[in-house]
């Protein structure tokens, strides 16, 4: 084998705050140019970081250009584009990012304990995120929001790392307290916000989960509680685990609407949706039924069957249900370039089945370019059992929707 080194490019410049200070330790990083991408390639993706006086310089580069990206703890990052190899004089300016101080108190007195202190951006309706939809299982999370763990003697606590915006910041502790209520605060970049955060009782969700046909515990079942969409990034969630018996035990729970997540072994998960008030205790009996199915049928307005239609099936939780990977590999199917979207669409007689669906409530609905989208119809899957769902759509003049 015979290993032959060629001489590299190198790349040299500075990285420097808002202010023109040095920013040292930052993680500079260059690839390929966007637009350019390729595979990787010797030299193609090269890295340093920066020295006190804030300089750096990148070895061994083999392209013509690169895109240079600077990050550092506690600031904005930022990216050059299509610096050319050779270049000297590259200037990285960084802007600091604000954060939030303050004390968790508990009876009145600083918490002495371990705590989690989470910074939820509110969404103003304003960014580019206005129309995202957040995942239930995690808790209304928007791009840009912050959580840290702190085990102060005093409550005290410093969370690091926010850019400018406003955020309803919460805290739990593992023992099941939560926060008497949001507090928001504005951030400034470059600048510290205060918070005060007052400690209360959560409230807690204990029980079993056994197989309905056997009445067998399942263990090692991944239970989360999770704030139902749409009822506001203020609610805390958590988990825990089933054991050998099935009992599991979720503290620190806020009041509102949630969603029980359960996830068996077996991989068909379920879900039930669940009103709790200010520190209630509930127990809740949960039994993995077996799956059912829906068949969903599409037609037109004449009744002709619609191929290539993909329905969305939606749970309680507001999340689309897609068909269940870890269950079909189980079950031995082969996966090919087209499987997947066989699994999602409607074949040539309009047909779609929708198996491994936990029994439970549904909406199902199409929307498909030239025609106009259906309503969304309710469907009740029951166990071992299929539902059958028609939706009829009708065609438009315009054929791009």
């Amino acid at each position: 084998c015979r290993v032959e080194f060629v001489d590299g490019g190198t790349i040299e410049g500075y990285v420097y705050d808002s202010e023109d200070n040095p920013v040292a330790g930052a993680s500079i990083s260059g690839g390929p140019v966007q637009g350019n991408r390729r595979g990787w390639s010797p030299g193609g993706h090269v890295s340093a970081r920066s020295q006190s006086d804030g300089r750096f310089v990148l070895h061994g580069a083999s392209l013509p250009a690169y895109d240079i990206r600077a990050y550092a703890a506690g600031y904005e990052s930022n990216v050059e584009k299509n610096v050319q190899t050779g270049n000297t004089d590259v200037i990285l300016r960084l802007r600091a990012q604000g954060w939030i101080e303050g004390v968790v108190e508990l009876n009145g007195m600083g918490h002495r304990g371990t705590f989690s202190v989470r910074a939820v951006r509110v969404n103003t309706g304003n960014n580019r995120n206005r129309n995202r939809v957040p995942m239930p299982a995690f808790n209304n999370w928007q791009p840009g929001s912050r959580q840290g763990t702190f085990s102060p003697d005093d409550g005290h606590f410093e969370l690091r790392g926010l850019s400018a915006a406003e955020y309803d910041v919460t805290v739990t502790t593992p023992e099941g307290h939560i926060s008497a209520e949001p507090v928001r605060v504005a951030v400034i970049d470059g600048t510290g916000s205060n918070a005060r955060l007052s400690l209360v009782a959560g409230g807690s969700i204990s029980g079993t989960l056994v197989d309905d046909a056997t009445g067998l515990p399942i263990a090692k079942a991944r239970i989360n509680v999770s704030p139902k969409p749409g009822s506001g990034p203020a609610l805390p969630a958590a988990g825990s685990q089933t054991d050998a018996e099935g009992r599991f035990v979720v503290r620190g729970l806020g009041t509102g609407a949630y969603v029980v997540h359960v996830w068996p072994p077996n991989g068909i998960q379920f879900q039930e949706p669940i009103e709790l008030v200010s520190g209630e205790s509930r127990v809740l009996d949960l039994r993995q039924q077996a799956p059912g199915a829906i068949q969903i049928v599409v037609l037109d307005q004449d009744g002709a069957p619609v191929a290539g239609v993909r329905p969305t099936v939606s749970g309680v939780s507001g999340g689309q249900v897609w068909p269940n990977w870890n269950a079909l590999m189980k079950e031995g199917v082969k996966f090919g370039p087209n499987t997947w979207q066989e699994l999602l669409n409607t074949d040539e007689q309009g047909l779609n089945l929708r198996r491994h669906m936990p029994p439970g409530e549904y909406t199902v609905k199409v929307a498909h370019g030239g025609y106009r989208p259906s309503e969304a119809i309710p469907v009740t899957v029951r166990a071992g059992r299929t539902a059958e769902v028609e939706l009829v759509i009708e065609r438009t003049s315009n054929p791009g929707g």
